[in-house]
């Protein structure tokens, strides 16, 4: 009895002490997240850095306007600037950059001002077309695709091609035969005049298609690639934001029918550094 008395008397305890433990961890981590919540409210806060793909819209002495286009939309996002950012001897109107911005609303994606912390160069591109004969050797060096998108009237990309500081055969070519179907075939044409051994670094490209968009009867377009990144990922289908339904007669010098003299094109890839701005 007296042992049974004593056991009870023990459990008795170490309940307690096991009570007075828990409520010391309850009241520790209470306090803890007390002193947590006052330094969060106390603590600066800073919001994230956002890189993409822009369009240079327009640029005055109050500022530069960009349009942020998300992958096939519809309209595009207005990001504005309280000062002009943009070297105009560099960046035409009308081309797309890489831009590290902030939004000083703090929401990301939505219209509004924005603080600009750097910008780099793409390669902009018209879209060529060529005689299917022509296209042959377009797949002769392939490149490493990461991602492929539309925005708005361009069809841009993200990709990894081998270093050369010559330039190289660089465009995306719709073959002249397919033209008039509903999704006409375009190649993009990738050669380096000598196959020099180089390291690969990542590139960004922004091809302007609106003359495949304004040709009437143009649904989209489909795009061959030779992707050594995903050998059997070779063909893409962007849709043309404005189809026209019902193919309308074009006279010369209409929107519709400019193209690019040149079929192919010699560019020199730029790289993606990126032009930062001061802080003054």
């Amino acid at each position: 009895m007296t042992y049974a008395f004593f056991k009870k008397k023990a459990c008795a305890r170490f309940g307690d002490i096991l009570r007075v433990m828990v409520m010391s961890v309850v009241s520790l981590v209470l306090a803890s997240l007390t002193v947590a919540c006052d330094d969060e409210d106390k603590a600066e806060v800073h919001n994230a850095t956002l890189y993409d793909i822009v369009e240079f819209v327009a640029q005055d002495g109050t500022g530069t306007v960009f349009a942020l286009w998300r992958p096939d939309a519809v309209k595009p996002v207005t990001l504005t600037t309280s000062s002009p950012v943009i070297n105009t001897s560099v960046v035409e109107l009308g081309e797309s950059v890489f831009l590290a911005y902030t939004p000083l609303a703090g929401e990301a994606y939505k219209p509004g001002a924005i603080e600009v912390s750097a910008y780099g160069t793409v390669n902009n591109s018209p879209l060529m077309k060529s005689p299917t004969e022509k296209l042959d050797g377009w797949d002769s060096e392939p490149i490493y695709l990461m991602s492929l998108w539309r925005a708005g009237n361009k069809v841009c990309m993200r990709l990894r091609m081998t270093y050369d500081t010559a330039p190289r055969m660089f465009s995306l070519v719709v073959d002249e035969a397919t033209i008039g179907d509903e999704y006409p075939t375009a190649y993009l044409y990738h050669k380096r005049p000598a196959d020099v051994p180089n390291f690969s670094r990542q590139y960004y490209a922004a091809f302007d298609v609106t003359s495949m968009w304004n040709t009437p009867g143009c649904k989209g377009l489909r795009i061959r690639v030779s992707n050594s990144n995903i050998p059997s990922l070779d063909t893409f289908v962007v849709e043309n934001p404005t189809p026209s339904e019902a193919p309308a007669e074009l006279k010369p010098g209409d929107k519709g029918l400019h193209w690019s003299k040149k079929i192919i094109k010699f560019v020199v890839c730029l790289p993606d550094a990126l032009i930062q701005l001061s802080d003054s």
